[in-house]
């Protein structure tokens, strides 16, 4: 370094030291404020008390001061020099981040039972009569991974509402964990715990299992803190949940894939009298779509976004409250939205913004749960007790007519 550079260095220096003033105590440094309450001596040089907003550099020209449009407010009489509109919109902020975790709990206790049949009851009458509905966008979509994509309050609130509706499942608590909010979205986790019985309510006597699932992820909230979308993890889907579903049993599984054609022919009258063109990929017939069920894969439950059995009979069940045609192309032959087979790099198209977003498929085991061994008898005393609860009596009649004719 050249003389000159080292003059230059040490001037620099010498003016940055000596434009602090010196200080042995406090009481030295009022000279280099306009209030002595917005100065301190810190390590033998008068400083301005940033950290309350006060700005300056604590000498004599440049003194601790609070530049409008910020203005001194005291509290417990510390001085805080502060914007009256930030410390409301702070305030304000505060406020709704309450709001938003609120209405996130409120939301889902309405799916305990039997609540949940209050808000069944408004979707199979296509109304809107319901608190729930106040709690979410009437655009909101729900993104849940493994699960699928859900479009507008009528989807997002069937897939819920369809699994809880009669209480078999039941539903012990939602456990709210980690929880935090910002502008407007919230983050965290929700595990849910299951009891399972062999019959609904009142006759949930007999307990076969229990298990929890946990989702974690982002609730978006709109300008009237009403969700507008969420967009969901379910950890080990297919690891935590009651094997009584999911079996390598040969029967079981066949016993499933008759519930499946019984809730998609029956119920949700997915035939080809509605589907004349053959565009949607309706059933001829009861027959026609037991043939299908076993060409393809019976599927698992942490995978219900493909052609399997199981993601016919998951969506299948909404029949109960929402008897849609779009539903029932997704649970046939041509789905192009839930119950068919993709890329993984597609797995999700779009996200609510447009943009690209891809997802793992699937999830691995933690180890968390040691699965029970269900007793088959117990299995299909379940599974007897829900053919009479997600049929109609009049699908019921036509179900067992149709097994009848098949044996």
């Amino acid at each position: 370094m050249s003389s000159s550079s080292c003059f230059l260095f040490l001037a620099f220096f010498l003016a940055t030291v000596y434009s602090q003033t010196a200080c042995l105590s406090d009481n030295q440094c009022y000279s280099s404020s306009v209030n002595p309450n917005y100065v301190s001596c810190v390590s033998g040089a008068c400083r301005c008390k940033t950290s309350l907003g006060f700005v300056g550099s604590a000498t004599a020209t440049d003194q601790c001061r609070c530049d409008a449009p910020y203005e001194v407010v005291r509290k417990s009489e510390v001085p805080y020099c502060i914007r009256l509109q930030d410390a409301a919109d702070y305030k304000n902020q505060g406020l709704r981040n309450a709001t938003m975790l609120e209405t996130i709990a409120d939301y889902h206790n309405y799916f305990f039972w039997p609540a949940v049949v209050d808000v069944g009851l408004t979707l199979i009458a296509n109304t809107t009569n319901h608190p729930i509905y106040g709690l979410v966008a009437p655009d909101v979509r729900y993104r849940i991974d493994g699960l699928g994509e859900f479009e507008g309050v009528r989807e997002v609130l069937t897939f819920p509402v369809s699994q809880h509706l009669t209480g078999q499942a039941f539903t012990n608590q939602f456990l709210f964990k980690e929880f935090v909010a910002s502008g407007n979205a919230a983050y965290g986790q929700i595990s849910q715990f299951y009891t399972l019985f062999t019959a609904p309510p009142p006759n949930n006597v007999t307990k076969v299992d229990a298990y929890n699932v946990t989702h974690h992820g982002k609730w978006e909230f709109d300008n009237q803190n009403r969700i507008k979308s969420g967009d969901l993890s379910i950890r080990n889907l297919g690891w935590q949940i009651s094997d009584v579903f999911e079996s390598d049993d040969g029967s079981i599984q066949n016993s499933y894939k008759d519930l499946t054609c019984a809730v998609v022919v029956f119920e949700g009258e997915c035939t080809t009298d509605k589907d004349p063109s053959g565009q949607r990929g309706f059933f001829a017939n009861f027959s026609d779509c037991r043939s299908h069920m076993d060409l393809i894969p019976y599927g698992k439950w942490d995978h219900l976004r493909a052609q399997n059995v199981l993601c016919s009979f998951f969506h299948g069940i909404g029949f109960n409250v929402d008897k849609t045609l779009n539903r029932c192309q997704e649970v046939c032959t041509k789905a192009t939205r839930w119950c068919y087979n993709r890329d993984a790099t597609t797995f999700y198209d779009t996200g609510r913004d447009g943009s690209n977003v891809y997802r793992r498929i699937g999830s691995i085991p933690s180890g968390s749960r040691k699965k029970r061994a269900i007793d088959h008898s117990l299995k299909l005393e379940v599974l007897a007790n829900m053919e009479k609860n997600v049929l109609s009596a009049e699908s019921y009649s036509k179900y067992k007519e149709e097994l009848s004719k098949r044996r």
